[in-house]
């Protein structure tokens, strides 16, 4: 399937938000279904501590060393108030995310995508069978995921 989409400049704005609800959308089914983190394939986990998250997920490693840096600075207290509590809990996040993408969907639901895989997207207007499609997102996203904005 190609997807192709016609850019007007007068109507920008609203096109580059479509372009990253749709990018956005489809990172969130990935991840919920897959169980782990799209950019750097970590797979989800329950974290007692906001350390011991930070430890696990932030990538590259020179931004790592630099949060951990950062969270030792701040008092026990102040962590609770900025960060919570804990647990840290990926499946949960991930659950979330995707509640926000089914909130107003009358066809799709999590029962039917986990059980049959399925998800019928509205803006292409065809259901997607999602264990099929993982490889082709995930390789689409990380693409994206590395394109410079920066002016050289």
């Amino acid at each position: 399937m190609t997807l192709s989409y016609e850019m007007h400049e007068l109507e920008e704005t609203s096109q580059v938000e479509y372009i990253v609800y749709f990018i956005c959308k489809w990172k969130w089914i990935w991840e919920w279904y897959s169980k782990r983190f799209l950019e750097y394939d970590i797979p989800f986990s329950v974290y007692q501590t906001i350390i011991d998250y930070a430890k696990a997920r932030i990538r590259p490693l020179e931004l790592l060393e630099e949060k951990i840096l950062e969270l030792e600075g701040f008092t026990k207290e102040d962590l609770i108030f900025y960060y919570g509590s804990g647990p840290f809990d990926d499946f949960e996040e991930a659950d979330r995310n995707l509640n926000q993408i089914l909130e107003y969907d009358e066809v799709n639901n999590k029962e039917n995508m986990r059980e049959q895989g399925l998800y019928f997207d509205q803006e292409v207007e065809k259901w997607i069978q999602i264990p099929a499609s993982l490889d082709i997102i995930e390789n689409v996203i990380r693409a994206l995921s590395n394109v410079s904005l920066r002016e050289d």
